[in-house]
This record gives C-alpha cells, sequence and structure tokens, in this order.
C-alpha cells in the first residue's frame, strides 16, 4: 500500500507472509521531501513468528526488528 499525503509527505506499507518460515514480515516507510535533492527517510522493519509452538525449542513471538533513518542530498556542481 502506498499513500501521498503531499508533495512533500509519502508512505509506503509491505506486509509478506512466508507460509514455510511460519512467518508475516512489515515493512513501513515514511518519506519527506523539503525541497527537490533533500529525502529524509523513516523505515521499520518487524518479524513475527506466527506458528511459535511448532518448533522445539519453542521460537520467540518476534522475528526481528530494525528502525532505520536515511537523509539524502544530492550536490549541485556548477
Amino acid at each position: 500500500m502506498t499513500a501521498t499525503l503531499s508533495t512533500k509527505f509519502s508512505a509506503a506499507a509491505f506486509v509478506q507472509y512466508d507460509s514455510a518460515a511460519d512467518e508475516v514480515t512489515a515493512n513501513l516507510r515514511l518519506r519527506f521531501n523539503p525541497r527537490e535533492g533533500n529525502d529524509l527517510y523513516l523505515v521499520v522493519n518487524e518479524g513475527l513468528n506466527t506458528n511459535r509452538l511448532r518448533y522445539s525449542p519453542e521460537r520467540p513471538p518476534y522475528g526481528g526488528r530494525a528502525i532505520m533513518v536515511k537523509y539524502s542530498y544530492t550536490f549541485v556542481i556548477d
């Protein structure tokens, strides 16, 4: 799912289910573009184990979590 709130703000979300690993993975990306050539991203990734009891030893409820911030700047050479 992608949503554009304005020319400066946008959001994208991806959710994936892996039946072989019994895992759901979610990715959320927020983008702020204050002006052309500058971008600030906030990315959140999360994994969730859906069938923890099938494994021995029992798996934790969450498979992993990461929060990242990225800033990109385009230099202009005259």
